[in-house]
């Protein structure tokens, strides 16, 4: 039992202080001129945009993304977050072509799982156009892939609780939407896992 007991703390200490890093980071990156940002630091700093959910702060994301990209077109976090941001635009309607956005969105997902298969984020994100592309198991086998490569990733918690919800499964539904707001209950994505938890 005192495995357990370890792999507890440890996932407890990794849950308490990865959003204060990303949140350093960011701050850290807000403060440099944009012109001297590396690949790290404009993703960082896109991750920051991609998580407010407004059309001006998508678009400043997919620019930092696509900066990033042009650095190092074969980073895979990068592609992954893009796809986040044509996925947001087509489901807000912030988009000349909701059809489109979905295509890019597909295209960034797999790329990035192409670019590194053991990429949990990478695979959350791909069963996410997985899940709106109507493959319902498919996504949530590939979110449970997700989660082995990294237990503490809020983002397949919480849509295996949004799959489940699909599904009309609520109780299993619930307990992944509340794995994923006890795992960091200040994300901002916890919007996310509260519409899910009402559907």
């Amino acid at each position: 039992d005192i495995f357990c007991v370890q792999d507890e703390i440890t996932r407890c200490i990794i849950t308490a202080i990865l959003p204060g890093i990303y949140q350093a980071e960011s701050q850290h990156a807000a403060r440099k001129a944009p012109e001297s940002l590396g690949v790290w630091e404009l993703i960082i700093r896109a991750h920051t945009f991609l998580r407010r959910f407004g059309k001006s702060d998508l678009a400043e994301a997919r620019e930092l993304l696509n900066k990033a990209l042009t650095l190092n077109p074969n980073n895979s976090m990068a592609y992954s977050d893009l796809a986040l941001v044509h996925h947001f635009e087509a489901v807000f309607g912030w988009t000349d072509s909701a059809e489109q956005s979905h295509k890019s969105f597909i295209n960034a997902a797999r790329k990035a799982v192409e670019l590194d298969s053991e990429n949990a984020a990478a695979h959350a994100v791909l069963a996410i156009s997985e899940l709106f592309s109507g493959e319902h198991q498919k996504s949530l086998d590939r979110l449970n892939q997700s989660t082995s490569l990294d237990p503490n990733l809020t983002l397949a918690h919480g849509y295996k609780g949004i799959v489940h919800a699909f599904a009309g499964n609520a109780q299993e539904s619930i307990l992944h939407i509340n794995e994923a707001t006890r795992l960091s209950p200040r994300d901002a994505y916890i919007v996310l896992w509260n519409i899910g938890r009402a559907w």
